[in-house]
């Protein structure tokens, strides 16, 4: 005959069933609930562990500074003032003086240079009675240099005037400051209107530019 446990043992048997039962689903509550807290909820939409900030609350971008800085040689201020103006016309250089800074000052006597029937019609109305036959007669090849204006008019080389002169085959060459004065200004004292006569640019009281023109 079999020996059975007696009641009291099978009692306290069950009851540390019972507590090893507890005890498992604690822990196993305690591991569901961690991992809960350490992992995102795939099935909650909305981030638990994680959150879009809205830009304007973390990142400010300066307006920019009223504070005006500048490299040195750079201006700060936009030169809003036109540039100046040049103007040409056919001239005598009539005269001459030495200027400051080893500059030049020089006169012109602006003259109009027409060709065409504008140089018959201005030569019959200087000359009255010439027929026009004659009056073309005579500005056919050089045309008509009319001088309504003998007032002289003053100007001044500068560092970067440019000179040209003509070479032995009367072209026009860029010449040095040294050399146009060595070649106009006797032709100048010498009253050489061969020489003298130039295209010359001007801004303000400055040349900009004198070039030789050449007449059949």
């Amino acid at each position: 005959m079999k020996n059975w446990p007696s009641q009291a043992k099978v009692i306290t048997i069950i009851s540390m069933v019972v507590a090893v039962a507890a005890i498992a689903a604690l822990l196993l509550d305690l591991a569901l609930g961690w991992s809960k807290t350490s992992s995102p909820n795939y099935d909650d939409p909305t981030p638990t562990t994680s959150r879009v900030e809205n830009p304007a609350s973390t990142s400010v971008i300066a307006p920019p500074s009223t504070t005006q800085t500048s490299t040195p040689g750079t201006p700060t201020a936009t030169d809003t003032s036109a540039p100046q103006s040049t103007e040409s016309s056919y001239a005598f250089i009539s005269d001459w003086n030495d200027g400051a800074a080893n500059k030049t000052n020089l006169a012109f006597e602006f003259v109009d240079w027409l060709t065409g029937e504008a140089a018959v019609e201005m030569y019959m109305q200087d000359f009255p009675g010439i027929s026009a036959e004659d009056a073309e007669l005579m500005t056919q090849e050089a045309g008509y240099i009319r001088n309504v204006n003998p007032e002289l008019r003053w100007f001044t080389t500068t560092d970067s005037s440019a000179y040209y002169l003509p070479d032995d085959n009367l072209v026009n060459k860029l010449v040095s400051y040294d050399t146009f004065k060595l070649m106009m200004l006797p032709a100048i004292d010498a009253k050489d209107d061969w020489l003298t006569f130039v295209e010359v640019t001007t801004s303000s009281d400055m040349i900009v530019k004198i070039e030789w023109a050449y007449r059949p």
